[in-house]
């Protein structure tokens, strides 16, 4: 048990190794574990980060490959994940057994306005508001696809949305994440107050990084640096503490129809 609560902690088998393991989203600070055993135990206690399955439910875009089922996440992601991200459609038994093992859901959003005239901030507010499963009590917040150049009324517009959103009287203590890309380097002071105002809030990014195929290994680890290392000690300069802030949104989109699977070597 954590913390004195009631509720005994729920362990899931990890398919690649002969253990048992719990994650829980917690705050920062002090906590106590009770254990309760009949059997002797090696225990190992991890502070580690947010790791999240993007989307559930869906399907590859290759048929032949099935459906990324409840089936399918529980051979080979859910005991590598702490975080499921869905667009709607999970089983009510699905968003609680997960909740009840202490492990979290976000809601996922799309953004108005995006690729088009700069929108209505009320109307932003609205579609989000009206995202499903959003107010569940097992969803922790939501997740916005996503945030990349755009204007400064753009982003006056999506601040205040944003802030729209927080002060809704059903929004709790849910956190906003916002999918993006490197936006600092936009420059413009609309930008600049949208990435603080999240900041300041506790709300986070999750930067996208996506890697295509290299050549060699060599050149494939430079690209890493570069993107991963660099990138956020830019992030940092602009904004400190960025860095307990961020979700890093890997990908190498192998399959059709966006794909970096680029070398035929």
């Amino acid at each position: 048990h954590v913390d004195s609560e009631s509720q005994a902690l729920i362990f899931r088998a990890n398919p690649n190794q002969p253990v048992l393991e719990a994650m829980r989203m917690l705050p920062e600070g002090n906590h106590s574990l009770e254990i309760e055993s009949k059997n002797q135990l090696h225990l190992n206690i991890r502070t580690i980060p947010e790791l999240a399955y993007t989307y559930y439910p869906s399907s590859s875009h290759l048929k032949p490959q099935g459906p990324y089922d409840w089936k399918y996440l529980e051979r080979y992601v859910l005991p590598q994940a702490n975080t499921l991200v869905t667009t709607g459609g999970a089983p009510p038994e699905e968003l609680e057994s997960w909740h009840k093992e202490g492990r979290q859901w976000l809601a996922n959003a799309g953004l108005p306005g995006l690729g088009a005239s700069a929108p209505q901030a009320d109307a932003v507010c609205r579609t989000w508001l009206e995202t499903p499963v959003l107010f569940d009590p097992p969803v922790s917040g939501i997740i916005v696809d996503e945030f990349m150049d755009a204007s400064p009324r753009h982003y006056q517009a999506w601040k205040d949305a944003w802030k729209c959103l927080v002060d809704h009287p059903n929004w709790g203590s849910k956190v906003f994440y916002a999918f993006s890309g490197d936006i600092y380097h936009l420059g413009d002071p609309e930008s600049r107050e949208f990435c603080r105002a999240l900041l300041a809030r506790g709300d986070r990014f999750a930067v996208e990084k996506y890697f295509p195929e290299e050549p060699s290994l060599e050149i494939a680890q430079n690209w890493l640096v570069s993107g991963l290392q660099t990138t956020l000690l830019d992030w940092k300069n602009l904004f400190p503490g960025f860095e307990k802030h961020l979700v890093y949104c890997l990908g190498d989109l192998t399959a059709p129809p966006e794909s970096l699977n680029t070398n035929p070597g």
